[in-house]
């Protein structure tokens, strides 16, 4: 009996572990935009391309509307969300609030300069990946984690983590066919700088000052898209 249930329990653990794979498998591929915005999610199609059955792939589909990735209309219709100029306002207004609290926090412990040493890193492989736009902005999305997750905060890096997958699509849809790899390098070298000479309303600047650039980049974008800004 007891042999049974064990059987049982790993049964549903491998139908578990299935449906977190197939979920993050779509997810990635919406991230990435190898899925676009206002694309039609095919069960089949994904299941083939998965190799798996249609039920785990319609569940993930399930769970990917309500976590926000995807809309659900007529006649089981799914289609990825589409990416608009009030997302970017929002996903801002949130890393605003994260990004420069978090700066604050780290100089307010007296740490900056063994974060910058994290950093450094980064802006290495940044370099080295300025040829891949989705491996670049990846890396670039790691340097920002990498300063929040330095505050020791739980729960901030559950907020942060909770909008970075969408700040990583909106940047790969917007951002570096905007804007220049060695510009943006260029400006996470100068965060660095502030870093490393613990000046705290330089860094707190020089994070607002590349917010900025970026955010009139996404307007550049969408004013071309035929969206008002």
């Amino acid at each position: 009996m007891a042999e049974t249930a064990e059987r049982g329990r790993g049964t549903h653990e491998e139908r578990q572990n299935l449906a977190n794979r197939v979920y993050d498998e779509i997810k990635s591929r919406i991230v990435e935009l190898r899925l676009p915005p206002e694309s039609t999610l095919q069960e089949r199609a994904l299941a083939l391309s998965l190799g798996t059955s249609r039920t785990p792939v319609r569940e993930a589909i399930k769970r990917l509307a309500q976590d926000g990735w995807v809309l659900l209309r007529e006649q089981r219709k799914a289609v990825v969300r589409p990416i608009g100029m009030e997302d970017v306002r929002e996903v801002f207004m949130l890393r605003e609030m994260v990004e420069l609290f978090a700066i604050r926090t780290i100089f307010a412990s007296g740490e900056p300069r063994l974060l910058a040493g994290l950093l450094v890193p980064l802006i290495n492989n940044m370099r080295e990946l300025s040829g891949d736009p989705i491996a670049f902005i990846k890396e670039d999305m790691k340097f920002h984690t990498t300063i929040i997750a330095h505050v020791g905060n739980g729960r901030l890096t559950d907020i942060w983590n909770r909008v970075r997958d969408e700040v990583t699509r909106i940047a790969i849809y917007a951002l570096y066919e905007q804007r220049r790899p060695e510009a943006i390098i260029r400006e996470h070298e100068n965060l660095v700088d502030a870093f490393w000479e613990r000046k705290s309303e330089e860094t707190v600047e020089e994070m607002r000052g590349h917010f900025y650039k970026i955010y009139a980049a996404y307007e550049q974008k969408f004013r071309g898209a035929g969206e008002t800004a």
